[in-house]
């Protein structure tokens, strides 16, 4: 599914803690031959213009691009949201090559400004940028429109949960013992194939 999400502007990754949305994205990177930049969220990155420099940091440290229109007006007086979102699409748009943008924790803040950049953003896509967006819950996004329009692939906890198969693996590799079906089918029914009650 991630490798579908190549050919779509937006892959998200939306599912309860411990359900091992990071690790999943970041042992795929590993084989992915796009640049990919990685940006950790948290409570303070709410502020619009703190995101966007962080955002542009984390751009520049993969992709052959230095976002100086941006830059300049984040370090102006005008601070139109509009002309944040225009200045940074165009320039977005001039990446030389298909790039992935990984925003993990979506969920960690709350902010209208960085919730509303953001349905800008993928309403007038820059044709490179390939975002995968790691969350606890639905981010505010347009979905309905994105999934019209095939323009969004979504990893949700159905598909994080351990199958039967999945849960005797790990099992066996966990405790280092066999166990037999009826232990591993109540242990996936109690957990609901949760990874980290697994684990637990």
């Amino acid at each position: 599914m991630l490798d579908q999400g190549l050919e779509r502007p937006l892959t998200l990754v939306c599912a309860g803690p411990g359900f091992g949305k990071t690790t999943l994205v970041s042992s795929w990177l590993e084989a992915c031959s796009l640049p990919a930049a990685w940006l950790s969220l948290d409570e303070d990155d709410g502020d619009l213009t703190v995101f966007l420099h962080y955002l542009i940091a984390a751009l520049q440290a993969v992709a052959d691009h230095e976002f100086t229109e941006t830059l300049a007006l984040l370090h102006s007086q005008q601070r139109r949201r509009s002309s944040f979102t225009t200045t940074l699409i165009n320039e977005l748009s001039r990446l030389p090559t298909r790039t992935i943008l990984v925003l993990d924790d979506y969920s960690a803040f709350s902010s209208g400004t960085v919730d509303s950049f953001l349905a800008d953003l993928v309403q007038h896509w820059p044709q490179p940028l390939r975002l995968i967006l790691i969350t606890r819950r639905n981010p505010p996004l347009p979905l309905p429109t994105l999934r019209a329009r095939d323009r969004v692939v979504e990893i949700r906890s159905r598909h994080l949960r351990f199958s039967h198969e999945e849960t005797r693996a790990y099992l066996d590799m966990a405790l280092a013992t066999i166990h037999d079906d009826s232990y591993v089918a109540l242990l996936e029914q109690y957990s609901e194939g949760w990874i980290a009650g697994l684990k637990l």
